[in-house]
């Protein structure tokens, strides 16, 4: 089925099998003995080939006629086999069967997970699947995020203890791998005019520091959607006072 074959076909085939006695079909088969003494001359078929049966014959009554040993070795002329050129079929159809889809789909757990390809970002991700904040508070992570996720609102978390300021809220329509690295870049050139690149060079703090999480991936596709969704977070976590975000 698998193939493509009707199911009546199928049947039928089934149907003809279980026919067969079963003391018959355990018993072993044996091979035909190849009775033709002829030798075979295979050649793939062409339309533009002379007829190789009568040059054979030709030449090998000339041969025989000529050595009574060669007419002992071939009594009679050798058996002319075609075969069958490719086709656009053997090209592009494959003999192996594929494997059968899915039966159900996979699974995608919720939180913030590494690509696991060679990505400059995956170092400073933070997998995790809660965000904790306050006393006694936290937000869930409701979807399957990674760097290669876009239009959404981050977080960058300083790893130092007794940090004064250990985050920030931003948001990105682009992939968050490449949001991160313009955070990378206003570290490494001491851009202090940036609160990322303030906070990181400032004394006792390193890019090493630097872990990055995915709050939430904005359903839409509006700017001035996302950019309230950051004042959200921003607020929620209080990171204008107690975190990285300056007040423009």
């Amino acid at each position: 089925m698998e193939r493509g074959y009707a199911e009546y076909v199928i049947d039928r085939a089934l149907t003809k099998a279980r026919a067969v006695p079963r003391q018959r079909a355990l018993l072993k088969r044996k091979n035909k003995e190849n009775t033709i003494k002829r030798p075979i001359f295979a050649v793939k078929f062409d339309p533009r080939l002379p007829s190789l049966q009568a040059i054979q014959a030709k030449h090998w009554r000339a041969m025989t006629g000529s050595d009574q040993y060669l007419a002992s070795v071939f009594p009679a002329p050798p058996l002319t086999a075609f075969k069958r050129q490719n086709n656009l079929r053997s090209m592009i159809i494959r003999a192996k069967v594929p494997k059968p889809a899915r039966a159900y789909p996979e699974r995608k757990l919720k939180g913030m997970f590494k690509c696991k390809n060679v990505c400059s970002a995956c170092p400073y991700i933070k997998e995790d699947k809660v965000v904790k904040y306050g006393e006694n508070k936290k937000w869930i992570l409701n979807r399957n995020l990674n760097c290669a996720n876009s239009n959404i609102i981050y977080m960058i978390e300083c790893q130092k203890e007794n940090c004064k300021e250990p985050r920030y809220i931003g948001d990105s329509g682009r992939p968050l791998r490449y949001r991160l690295a313009e955070h990378r870049g206003y570290i490494v050139n001491h851009m202090t005019d940036k609160p990322t690149g303030a906070h990181f060079t400032s004394p006792g703090h390193s890019l090493s520091d630097m872990k990055i999480i995915i709050l939430e991936q904005v359903k839409i596709q509006d700017t001035l959607y996302r950019k309230e969704r950051e004042k959200y977070f921003i607020h929620k976590l209080n990171t204008y006072y107690q975190g990285m975000n300056r007040q423009q």
